[in-house]
């Protein structure tokens, strides 16, 4: 009896297969989603190179030996750290120049066949006007690349106001340079350049030269006059070659005079 109830002990303490639980599962661990705070890596954009020639572009203005250009300084190309394009003389549409803009302000001028000096080639400094209306090429001497009013134009106009003949004051003219009676005709005399534009003296004659003023275009259409000390500005009008009014930004009376 004994042996009986060993023998079925034995056989329930046999070997047994343990089932996984019903929630188990056999599928791999999936990667977790990215956090929405997760930075994501943007490529930086290459930076667009600043294009050092463009405050060449356009047309300007050059005096050479008393004789006044227009060129004009075409688009350039980039060629390494350089920009490369062409200066064309706009009188007679003829490229004159190659013209190399680099960094460090440094810009190549190279004539071109068919020009005076053609193959000369030189290397200068350059410097931009903070309105960007003048560029000068530091040679000796300097080279002045001017923009907007025509230096030529004045120049004209200063010829014309200061050649013969003189000119005959209006009754407001005689009062303003106090003109005494014995000088009827007033001569603007030839004009020099200074800082401010085209001074000159404003004389008459009665048996001598008599000094009453002085005049200044400072640009095209605008003067200066002074008389005992007392400086106004004006705007001026050239009517042909015979007929001149100066009138005051002050609101006073026009001059006028006639030849």
């Amino acid at each position: 009896m004994i042996l009986t109830i060993l023998s079925v002990l034995l056989v329930g303490c046999g070997n047994t297969v343990t089932t996984p639980p019903n929630n188990a599962s056999l599928s791999p661990t999936p990667t977790p989603a990215p956090s929405p705070t997760q930075e994501k890596t943007v490529a930086s954009p290459t930076p667009t190179p600043k294009n050092l020639a463009e405050a060449f572009y356009g047309e300007w203005e050059r005096e050479d030996n008393g004789k006044f250009t227009t060129v004009k300084f075409s688009s350039a190309t980039q060629k390494g750290d350089d920009f490369v394009g062409t200066m064309i003389d706009v009188n007679t549409k003829k490229n004159t120049a190659n013209y190399t803009v680099q960094p460090n302000n440094n810009v190549t001028l190279t004539i071109l066949p068919g020009n005076p000096n053609a193959g000369e080639s030189y290397t200068v400094e350059y410097e931009v006007s903070d309105d960007g209306n003048s560029i000068t090429l530091k040679r000796d001497p300097p080279q002045v690349f001017k923009k907007g009013t025509s230096s030529a134009d004045i120049l004209k106009d200063v010829t014309t106001i200061s050649t013969l003949p003189d000119w005959k004051p209006d009754a407001q003219a005689r009062s303003y340079f106090e003109v005494p009676p014995a000088i009827t005709l007033l001569h603007f005399g030839k004009a020099i350049k200074y800082d401010e534009g085209y001074t000159g003296d404003i004389t008459g004659y009665d048996g001598a030269v008599q000094t009453l003023g002085k005049y200044t275009i400072t640009s095209k259409g605008k003067i200066t006059t002074s008389h005992n000390g007392n400086k106004k500005s004006a705007k001026y009008t050239l009517v042909g070659d015979n007929i001149l009014r100066i009138e005051f930004t002050d609101g006073g009376s026009a001059l006028n005079f006639t030849r």
